[in-house]
């Protein structure tokens, strides 16, 4: 039973409810650093920009690792276990998004880096890079740029 059909009919709620998204940092790490499976979005918002693979969750069918590993599978065609990814931070800002307010639960997951360099572009994304997180004159899309920057100091 989902919570709606346990709240009485006519109820509502004073606060509207968020949308739920999972984000993934794929990454390696090597002599040069850390580098980072990046996708660059195919469809709006940010058209064009480089984002974390990532979309939103299914909250009658899954959890958000399993939401977190099937993005990373549609966008970029590498299988991980939602055992795998390990959380490094909810974004919440109610702007963060365009579209609406988006709750995105970041995970990361480790590869090396002949998977990552497997990877091909699928479902809304247009193109895959591997970046390098030293370069910080890359234009992140939502707040993903503040997200890898947690999962560094994190990493660290």
């Amino acid at each position: 039973m989902d919570f709606d059909e346990r709240a009485p009919k006519g109820i509502t709620y004073q606060y509207p409810r968020a949308a739920n998204t999972s984000s993934v940092i794929a990454f390696t790490t090597g002599s040069g650093g850390v580098q980072i499976l990046g996708i660059v979005r195919g469809d709006e918002p940010f058209k064009g920009m480089l984002a974390l693979p990532g979309g939103f969750h299914n909250e009658n069918e899954e959890t958000l690792e399993e939401c977190a590993a099937r993005e990373l599978l549609e966008e970029t065609g590498i299988e991980v276990q939602p055992s795998e990814c390990k959380l490094v931070c909810v974004q919440s800002k109610p702007t963060r998004d365009p579209r609406a307010h988006i709750i995105d639960h970041v995970y990361s997951v480790s590869l090396p880096f002949t998977i990552m360099a497997t990877a091909k572009a699928g479902d809304d994304a247009s193109a895959i890079k591997i970046v390098d997180t030293r370069d910080h004159s890359l234009q992140w899309s939502f707040d993903h740029f503040d997200s890898i920057q947690r999962f560094l100091h994190l990493h660290r």
